[in-house]
């Protein structure tokens, strides 16, 4: 028995290893465990699991620039603020009944494709003046990303008025009923993006640099990283472009998309 113990050793550390590397992915599946019996199965029932996936896709892709900029040792705390002031343009001066109806008239109808262009831009220059305020002035991320989120806040409601966006254009009520396989369209995002991030940071110089930066700040300037230039180039598109992508799935989803009561974080 005693000479059999040893041989146990590399099993259990391995599978202790195992466990410290997938802790997220384990606390996962038992919590689905868990949801499944308290709820009787329903949980686990396609349809159910359909409706997960569509309500977690927004959430999803904002996580995979939230978990770039981690990556570099940042955070971000005007993500979701430049997601509600992005779709606020795309669904208020996309859509010429809108227009007619806000009370401020600060956000002047423009055209669909215009309307869907500038939201884009307006997320992009967030996190570009985000990336700036880091990088090039040395403002903590904290302070900075805070602060752009209170001005985003303050901007939506400059905007509409505090009106609802109630009426879109009807292409976002399309996209939101879209589906494929028996899942939304928006569903699939998220998993492309997905893919696309695993390949990026692990077979990529992109990646490489990412994690040399939020490993060790010194070593990777030693190694020749220009951490600058990292920290604002990838991190400020990280912020930026899912914001941008995923504020026509939160249009599409909502259909209505309302400005906070206040500027929010």
């Amino acid at each position: 028995m005693s000479s059999a113990s040893p041989s146990y050793a590399p099993a259990r550390a391995s599978l202790k290893e195992f466990a410290k590397e997938n802790g997220a992915i384990l606390a996962l599946v038992a919590f689905c465990i868990v949801a499944s019996i308290a709820s009787g199965g329903v949980f686990l029932r396609p349809s159910n699991i359909a409706t997960v996936l569509y309500q977690a896709s927004i959430i999803g892709v904002l996580a995979l620039g939230q978990m770039i900029v981690i990556i570099v040792g940042g955070i971000d705390l005007s993500v979701v603020t430049a997601l509600i002031l992005s779709a606020t343009i795309m669904g208020g001066a996309g859509s010429e009944q809108q227009a007619t109806m806000m009370l401020s008239g600060t956000l002047p109808y423009i055209g669909f494709w215009p309307a869907l262009l500038a939201g884009f831009v307006v997320a992009i220059l967030a996190g570009c003046l985000n990336g700036v305020a880091i990088t090039r002035l040395k403002i903590p991320a904290f302070i900075a990303t805070l602060s752009m989120s209170l001005l985003m806040g303050g901007l939506v409601l400059l905007l509409t008025g505090g009106t609802p966006i109630y009426y879109p254009d009807p292409f976002y009520a399309w996209f939101g009923q879209l589906s494929f396989l028996g899942l939304a369209a928006s569903t699939y995002i998220p998993i492309v993006l997905s893919a696309i991030c695993v390949w990026a940071l692990n077979r990529t110089a992109f990646g490489k640099k990412l994690y040399a930066v939020g490993s060790s700040e010194s070593a990777a300037l030693h190694s020749g990283v220009p951490i600058a230039r990292v920290r604002w180039r990838h991190t400020s598109s990280a912020r930026s472009l899912p914001a941008s992508r995923v504020s026509c799935s939160s249009a599409a989803r909502a259909r209505s998309p309302t400005p906070p009561d206040r500027p929010c974080c």
